[in-house]
């Protein structure tokens, strides 16, 4: 009596091993890259939580001051990506600000193959608000 035997090859299963590697290496260069998504959002939601004192009636000192205090705290979160002419602070009102950051995040993968993944994050801050 013959039994078919049933099991991964050993082609199957280096395709397999290989198809797992690729994906992991996928993974260690995009996590990375959200993870600093995640501090820029981060810190622009941490603007809402400045004191008042810091602000004046002035607009244009206040767009200053919100634009010093993103980039310090960008500064020590470790985020290198994010230049100063990537920031724009918009005035709504005297103290409603418009935050955006527009960026893109490249990651070698392999050799001369990279990934490119572009941001573009908008919050509305509110100065008064506590």
């Amino acid at each position: 009596m013959k039994t078919k035997q049933q099991g991964m090859t050993l082609i199957g299963m280096i395709l397999t091993l290989a198809t797992v590697v690729v994906l992991g290496i996928i993974v260690m260069r995009v996590l990375p890259i959200y993870i600093e998504n995640y501090e820029v959002k981060h810190a622009i939601k941490s603007l809402q939580t400045l004191d008042n004192d810091n602000f004046s009636m002035n607009t244009r000192s206040n767009v200053h001051v919100l634009r010093n205090k993103l980039m310090n705290q960008l500064n020590v979160s470790g985020v290198d990506s994010i230049k100063w002419k990537d920031v724009k602070i918009v005035p709504k009102s005297s103290d409603n600000y418009e935050v955006s950051i527009a960026y893109t995040a490249k990651s070698p993968l392999i050799a001369n193959v990279s990934l490119l993944v572009e941001f573009d994050e908008k919050y509305e801050i509110n100065i008064r608000a506590k």
